[in-house]
């Protein structure tokens, strides 16, 4: 019987607070408040000038201070007219305040109400109104609203303001209606005690408690067994600390409201009776949410998700946890065009997805000429070729070239069509360089090249580090660096020395110890570097002396090299297939000689 008896309280208590979340309003014109503004000529008090009606008749104003009505409800009334011969001229909001400003025919007496087609109508009013005046008139917008006043006593009285309201039933609570918003005296009696305290009516605070002392008080334990564990428990608007999922307190008799709240899952609320025995109330909680899957292929792979305007992840998506309902979602994958729809998810439930994407790219191919990078809106994308695939725009192709100047066009893709574009090879940055010896007639080496014999004017010559080497028979080669500058023209003079009748002779039997190298390599144009320093382009022949040198090639970004023993026998350098290294002073020479050393003595002491 008890446990049936609480479940009818619960239920009670749920209605009552259920009818609580409504009120009602009343519009009401307080006709005592009426009074003129300008008695006579003489009052001292300026009006703005009041026309006439339709039939030319004095009208009055009315300025009505609304209370409790914003300045957009305000415009929502009109003012409705009780009998005839009363015209309204005029009915807005005033420019300041929460007022309406109204002119009527002056007539007395003049009856007339206000409407709100929210609010309803308001009482009527009869004024006796003068041409040419001004008066003021207050009205106010009374909401009232439904409490539920809860004890630890069955019949208690209940007083609201010194107002006896009724008393507490068999559930502990007592529902009173046509409460004014605002700050009340809520006052319990019961058995010679009694308990007082303010409380504050609004709408979002519509159940109050109220216990009074008895003189045994009956307490007994509530304990609360909760789903998820770490859920938010509330017990009369204050948090019950839950541990592992339970929560435990001793409370007097009488009626309690619970809250338990979780994101990702439905709040529960209810209430609880205490009627002198223990209560455990299990509470699960519903989950809001279920989970979404997009699986990936070929055309869905990488794809970036949006949900609801918020980046998720990129496909596959597995079993992401979204919230119960209808959501939005977007795919944006490269060369497709946006995909966009909506899903719903239910409680507990896994949705799939399988959009399907339109496609929307043109296969297209770009070509340069020899060791020229590729790049395409600012992204190196190549070297000398490029396949791909571009949405429908326009694109800056750019072509580089070190030393060269850079070369820019304008690709605009207007359809899904393949298209081929030969891009403009970049085009040399150039100075000029005057070579001139003593004795003249010296043959030119530029980078290895041979190019003439002195006095020589070069006049294209890319700008950047160069070797100059000048060689006449008789004379100690000369080696010149030189670096050249955009239209500059740089000067290159020298004197060249005898050489001895000894170096003469060795110099015929091994070119005085210099050998004529070239360079083998599947990479076109790579750039050379001996012992550190750069040297020119593996195109060239170049002169080295004999002995162990550090050789290095570099391409683009790469480099690769070795430590070669150069001989008078040996004529090419095939690094095609050297070890990659970190940059083109990278290889050590001392330690190749370290480790050439042994290998001289082995001979030796044969």
């Amino acid at each position: 019987m008890r446990r049936l008896c609480s479940i009818v309280a619960i239920l009670l208590l749920a209605t009552a607070v259920a009818v609580g979340e409504n009120h009602s309003q009343s519009l009401e014109i307080d006709a005592s408040s009426f009074r003129a503004v300008q008695t006579d000529a003489l009052s001292g008090v300026a009006i703005d000038k009041i026309g006439l009606d339709l039939s030319r008749r004095p009208c009055a104003r009315l300025k009505m201070h609304v209370n409790r009505m914003t300045r957009e409800e305000i415009a929502g009334l009109t003012v409705k007219v009780i009998g005839g011969n009363v015209i309204v001229m005029r009915s807005e909001v005033a420019s300041e305040g929460n007022g309406l400003i109204i002119e009527l025919t002056a007539k007395s007496p003049t009856r007339f109400y206000l409407h709100h087609d929210t609010f309803g109508d308001s009482n009527e009013v009869s004024l006796n109104l003068e041409g040419d005046k001004e008066y003021r008139l207050e009205a106010s917008l009374n909401q009232f609203y439904p409490i539920t006043v809860t004890s630890n006593v069955k019949g208690g009285e209940v007083y609201v303001d010194d107002r006896l309201y009724g008393k507490t039933n068999d559930e502990f609570y007592l529902l009173i209606h046509d409460i004014l918003p605002g700050e009340h005296t809520l006052r319990v009696e019961h058995a010679g005690r009694r308990s007082e305290q303010k409380v504050l009516v609004h709408k979002e605070s519509l159940v109050f408690r109220c216990n009074v002392e008895e003189a045994s008080e009956a307490l007994d334990w509530l304990v609360f067994q909760v789903s998820p564990s770490d859920a938010t428990l509330l017990l009369d608007g204050k948090v019950l600390q839950l541990n592992s999922g339970v929560a435990q307190t001793m409370l007097l008799r009488g009626s309690y409201n619970y809250e338990v709240s979780k994101s990702g899952f439905h709040t529960e609320k209810g209430t609880v009776v205490m009627d002198g025995a223990k209560v455990v109330r299990q509470v699960k909680l519903a989950p809001a949410f279920g989970w979404l899957t997009i699986a990936s292929n070929k055309m869905l792979h990488g794809a970036t998700v949006y949900i609801d305007d918020v980046v998720v992840g990129k496909v596959p998506i597995t079993r992401l946890q979204v919230g119960s309902g209808t959501h939005k979602i977007e795919l944006l994958q490269a060369n497709y065009k946006p995909y966009s729809s909506t899903f719903v998810v239910n409680d507990a439930q896994s949705v799939t997805l399988n959009p399907e994407l339109v496609e929307n790219s043109a296969a297209v191919t770009l070509v340069a000429a020899p060791n020229v990078e590729i790049w395409v809106n600012e992204e190196r994308v190549a070297m000398e070729r490029w396949e791909g695939r571009l949405e429908p725009g326009t694109y800056k192709v750019e072509c580089k070239r070190e030393n060269h100047k850079t070369t820019s066009q304008v690709l605009n893709i207007s359809d899904l069509a393949p298209c081929e574009m030969q891009l403009e090879e970049p085009k040399p940055i150039v100075g000029a360089l005057n070579i001139v010896s003593e004795p003249a007639i010296a043959k030119v080496y530029l980078d290895g090249k041979p190019l003439g014999e002195t006095p020589l004017m070069l006049g294209e010559v890319i700008v950047g580090d160069h070797k100059v080497r000048l060689e006449l028979e008789g004379y100690n080669p000369c080696e010149v660096a030189v670096i050249v500058r955009e239209g500059v023209t740089e000067e290159v003079s020298t004197t060249l020395h005898r050489l001895s009748s000894r170096v003469e002779e060795s110099q015929t039997e091994n070119s005085s110890g210099m050998v004529e190298i070239r360079f083998k390599d599947s990479r076109t144009q790579a750039s050379v570097f001996v012992n550190g320093k750069y040297l020119g382009a593996t195109n060239r022949a170049y002169m080295l002396t004999q002995g162990l040198h550090a050789i290095v090639v570099r391409y683009g970004e790469h480099c690769y090299g070795e430590i070669v023993d150069i001989t008078p026998y040996t004529h090419t350098i095939d690094l095609s297939l050297s070890a990659e290294v970190e940059s083109p002073m990278a290889l050590s020479l001392e330690g190749a000689k370290k480790a050439k050393q042994p290998k001289q003595k082995t001979k030796k002491q044969r």
